[in-house]
């Protein structure tokens, strides 16, 4: 059977190797170094393995610093970190409802402020919506993650039914020209001593007409109207007799077209709100013609 040669490419490739490795001297050695993996090869394949390693790890590095500058430029924040880069001071519960509460009574009610940045915080300023509503803080300096107490105290006094009194407080960071407010506001449903219906009287400007107050008792059960009067000449206020009631005239002629506020005075017996004043206001074809 005859014997199977190699084609002429292998001897090609055989002579191109025995030229290369000529330094060898001996045709036996170079046949070896070309039938079997050379050191060169070795070599060049642990420098590729070595290569690929570096590779990942560069991309393992450049990753790790990557999402490092991104948390330092804000961009992504950890959802477990507490506090956060920009500066901001929190409220635990800026919102407090105090109930059901008489009129004349005085609330008092306590917030809990936070300092949830990296910065320290300076409030500056605290000023509530109204004269009937004081507040101060216990500290006005705050390190990150520390906090202080806002106490408040509400006089009801001036307020009736559903109501509220906002407190602002004005703080400011390290930063140059960063100044900002946190509102808080305690509510209450406040119990009067008496109430009126309607809250407002409504007259044409140009017709003479009556209107009719009427006053009923809230907190004061033995309520009294001792007396009624206007703040304005083309209105005339009447207390009807045996009825807590004031009856209320209007004359256009003394009214004159004119752009004035005017109010209904109301006197009673309580010690808690002695007067109720009621806005009068004068319209034109169902238009405000009193602002």
């Amino acid at each position: 059977m005859p014997s199977r040669l190699p084609d002429p490419a292998f001897w090609t490739r055989y002579h191109d190797e025995l030229s290369v490795a000529s330094d060898f001297r001996d045709p036996i050695v170079a046949h070896r170094k070309w039938a079997t993996p050379s050191s060169c090869q070795s070599t060049h394949h642990m420098k590729l393995f070595i290569l690929r390693m570096l590779g990942i790890a560069c991309l393992i590095v450049s990753g790790t610093c990557f999402s490092l500058s991104l948390k330092s430029s804000g961009i992504f924040t950890s959802t477990t970190q507490h506090t956060r880069d920009y500066d901001e001071l929190e409220a635990i519960d800026p919102v407090q409802d105090l109930g059901t509460v008489n009129q004349g009574e005085i609330l008092s009610s306590q917030f809990q402020l936070f300092n949830g940045s990296r910065s320290p915080i300076r409030i500056t300023d605290v000023r509530a919506g109204c004269d009937c509503t004081n507040a101060r803080v216990a500290s006005t300096h705050l390190e990150p993650g520390s906090g202080t107490t806002l106490t408040c105290q509400w006089n009801t006094t001036a307020k009736r039914k559903r109501t509220y009194t906002d407190i602002l407080i004005y703080y400011e960071s390290d930063k140059p020209n960063d100044s900002t407010t946190l509102a808080v506001r305690m509510t209450a449903n406040v119990i009067p001593d008496y109430y009126n219906q309607p809250d407002t009287l409504q007259f044409e400007s140009s017709i003479k007409s009556e209107r009719v107050v009427e006053l009923t008792a809230g907190n004061l059960k033995d309520l009294r109207i001792t007396g009624s009067y206007t703040t304005h000449t083309a209105f005339q206020a009447k207390v009807i007799p045996g009825l807590s009631q004031v009856c209320v005239s209007f004359d256009p002629i003394a009214w004159s077209n004119e752009r004035a506020r005017a109010f209904l005075i109301i006197s009673t017996n309580s010690t808690i709100e002695p007067e109720r004043r009621i806005e009068l206001i004068v319209v034109s074809n169902g238009r405000d013609a009193s602002h």
